[in-house]
């Protein structure tokens, strides 16, 4: 069996682990968060599996999703969810779209679990 054959086994899920900085502004910059990797430093992704049928795994789906434009999107977002003009509206609304469209896969791999 190929590994691109396997399919999810029950009570499996998907998650994310988001490596970036969280700021906001309102007047000031603000700091939430801070996930960044410093350079030459890595990290290090581990996972027990033990809902469902888990642990009759024998792969697992790895893949890295950027979001290059994750704090304007929040921006936009944000702005949205308040009283605006209709052609203010109109160019938050294809802003939004522009920074959703920016995301893409720089990596995914199946790896095999061994027993």
């Amino acid at each position: 069996m190929k590994l691109h054959d396997l399919k999810p086994a029950a009570g499996s899920h998907r998650e994310r682990k988001r490596i970036g900085r969280d700021v906001w502004f309102d007047g000031a910059w603000h700091e939430r968060s801070d996930t960044r990797i410093a350079p030459g430093e890595a990290t290090t992704l581990a996972r027990a599996w033990t809902a469902g049928r888990t642990a009759e795994a024998t792969a697992a789906r790895i893949a890295i999703e950027v979001h290059p434009d994750a704090y304007y999107e929040q921006f936009y977002a944000d702005k949205l969810a308040g009283a605006l003009a209709p052609a203010q509206r109109a160019l938050y609304e294809q802003a939004l779209r522009r920074a959703k469209g920016s995301h893409y896969t720089a990596e995914q791999r199946d790896v095999l679990i061994a027993p």
